[in-house]
């Protein structure tokens, strides 16, 4: 009577709650950055490169840091931190799960957060509300007029992340320093009054070498982001670092091509 209504389904192509946990844990952890002393998980996986550092603020609200985008009036959620001394990355991936953040426009009486079960931690910054709650099945109401305003108290605490530091973008570079292999390009420290680099035949001016876009950067202290020149060599790079008469050392940087300017490009 229901013959061709139902078909049979191959055990291969069933999918378990299992594997659908899994899935979606997966699906959390690509947009996860892990640093030495944190993780973030990215909303908007391009804001280290596309807005100015004094565009972006950094406030707690219990053990997480949301990362906020403040633009054209409003504050937009690009990120949220989670240190390591209160996270780790199976913990970080149930708050993701269990929890969101809220953020509310300014000028309200009121705000409600649907698809909620219970408010963690709620503040105001700049007149936005933003709150951390569990996820459910209820609309919470917030009055405006009960909530606490950290502006005034706010101090800037956001520090771009290199998201070129982050583990899973670590430089695949072999390094030959002084004659040892190592993996992975080692952040070195000069005193330019004292210390000479020189890369590919040319004088570099900089305060530390460290890992850029896979590659090698030459840094100034004044900006961690933006490299005064860098190598991208995917194969080896030598260094050999020597002392100087003065106390200093000079340090002489080795590889297939040559170092690119960034003034140039």
């Amino acid at each position: 009577m229901f013959k061709g209504l139902y078909k049979m389904v191959p055990e291969d192509n069933i999918l378990t709650i299992s594997d659908f946990i899994n899935n979606k844990l997966n699906n959390i952890k690509k947009n996860i950055n892990e640093y030495p002393d944190c993780y973030e998980y990215c909303f908007n996986t391009s804001y280290h490169e596309k807005y100015d550092e004094f565009q972006l603020h950094s406030i707690q609200l219990g053990d997480v840091f949301p990362i906020l985008l403040e633009i054209d009036n409003r504050i937009i959620l690009v990120a949220i931190k989670f240190y390591k001394n209160s996270f780790n990355l199976e913990q970080v991936l149930t708050w993701l799960d269990d929890c969101k953040v809220y953020i509310g426009r300014p000028g309200r009486d009121n705000y409600k957060i649907n698809k909620c079960s219970t408010v963690s931690k709620v503040r105001k910054f700049k007149g936005h509300l933003v709150a951390t709650y569990y996820k459910g099945n209820q609309a919470v109401e917030l009055p405006a007029g009960n909530i606490k305003e950290i502006t005034k108290n706010y101090r800037y605490s956001y520090q771009k992340m290199n998201i070129w530091k982050a583990k899973d973008r670590q430089s695949g570079v072999t390094v030959l320093l002084n004659g040892h292999y190592l993996q992975g390009i080692p952040k070195i420290e000069f005193i330019k009054s004292k210390d000479l680099i020189i890369s590919n035949g040319n004088c570099i001016m900089a305060d530390y070498i460290d890992v850029y876009k896979g590659g090698l950067g030459f840094f100034n202290q004044e900006d961690s982001l933006n490299p005064v020149a860098f190598l991208l060599d995917n194969s080896i790079v030598e260094i050999q670092i020597t002392e100087r008469n003065n106390g200093g050392k000079i340090c002489v940087v080795k590889s297939k091509y040559y170092v690119i300017a960034i003034e140039k490009l």
